[in-house]
């Protein structure tokens, strides 16, 4: 008898000295688990279950970190979530034990009915995801879809930008290749397409204005032949609104890439029109690139520099153990602005 009470005393001091987070998590039977989906805008969704409990929605903190890309870790057997916010030195704890969170310099005591525990998840109540972390997540039970609203600079964010950047990137300077080809067949003669343009202006004081173009493309002697007829209905037609352009085009590997007869524009300092003959090494089809360079820097191991190009995100790269960054970079015919923000 006396070795029974013993065992029994035993047993009352080891489940008294177990952590009590039943006692300051909300009444397990009292919640309604709801199936929804939460929704990122530009990012898409995932689907869990979250629990309701009269006007209060609780949501998983585990399931929605993980798919927001943010650092997270649960102990079920203690009931606490730590881990940092975006960066390293913004560290967060909340512990069902004491009940409080912790986010960086920022301390909130929660009560019972600010979350409950489970062995898969840590349930916090919707309105604490904004008072500690940002987070405007807003339950729409018509729905079933949580959507979020924030400025933080999320690391799903980051993930998505960075995506884009390595597609624009593999797309940067490469032109796209044909699925099919065929030999061009210029006939000696051939008609092609005529394009033209009137319009008619009429003001208040002054002279009503009508304008007219035309525009008339097609083969002649086995080249491009481009006629152009432009005026005005307040003077008379003369030859020297019509301009005509033969072009001659050779698309293989030829020392000589074009020929022009008739009209044609000068590339000197100052742009003119001139009638002559113009044989040029000019390839037919535009170019888009010129060369490439590569762009250096000083850059702290650990740390990120970012390519843009346009003011669009096109790379990015972490420090080298030698201090640098170095960045290939297409520079194409005309303006080319790169720049590297750290």
């Amino acid at each position: 008898m006396k070795c029974a009470s013993s065992l029994l005393v035993c047993l009352i001091a080891a489940f008294a000295t177990q952590p009590a987070i039943s006692q300051t998590g909300a009444p397990g039977d009292s919640i309604q688990t709801v199936p929804v989906a939460l929704i990122v805008k530009g990012i898409g969704r995932t689907e869990y279950e979250i629990g309701a409990r009269d006007s209060r929605v609780y949501i998983p903190i585990v399931a929605t970190f993980k798919f927001l890309r943010l650092n997270v870790s649960y102990n079920s057997s203690t009931g606490v979530v730590d881990g940092f916010y975006i960066r390293p030195d913004n560290p967060y704890r909340i512990d069902a034990r004491v009940p409080s969170a912790t986010v960086g310099a920022k301390s909130v005591a929660l009560s019972p009915d600010d979350f409950y525990v489970r062995p898969g998840d840590f349930f916090l109540r919707q309105e604490l995801f904004e008072t500690l972390f940002g987070l405007q997540l807003k339950y729409s039970p018509r729905t079933l879809a949580i959507t979020l609203q924030t400025k933080e600079a999320l690391p799903i964010f980051l993930e998505r930008d960075r995506e884009y950047a390595r597609r624009r990137k593999m797309l940067l300077g490469q032109i796209p290749q044909p699925e099919y080809t065929a030999e061009r067949n210029v006939p000696v003669f051939g008609v092609g397409r005529l394009d033209y343009s009137l319009s008619s202006q009429v003001t208040q004081h002054g002279i009503p204005r009508r304008d007219y173009a035309f525009r008339l493309g097609n083969q002649f002697l086995g080249g491009d032949l481009d006629t152009r007829f432009g005026g005005s209905s307040s003077s008379t037609p003369t030859w020297n609104d019509v301009s005509s352009r033969l072009r001659y085009a050779f698309l293989g590997d030829h020392p000589v890439k074009q020929i022009f007869l008739g009209d044609i524009i000068t590339t000197g300092l100052v742009p003119s029109s001139v009638f002559g003959a113009e044989i040029t090494n000019r390839p037919a089809p535009r170019r888009l690139l010129f060369v490439t360079e590569t762009l250096e820097g000083d850059l702290q191991t650990g740390e990120l520099s970012d390519l843009y190009y346009g003011g669009s995100l096109i790379d990015f790269q972490a420090g080298t153990p030698a201090g640098k960054y170095s960045f290939p970079t297409l520079i194409s015919y005309g303006v080319t602005n790169y720049s590297v923000k750290k």
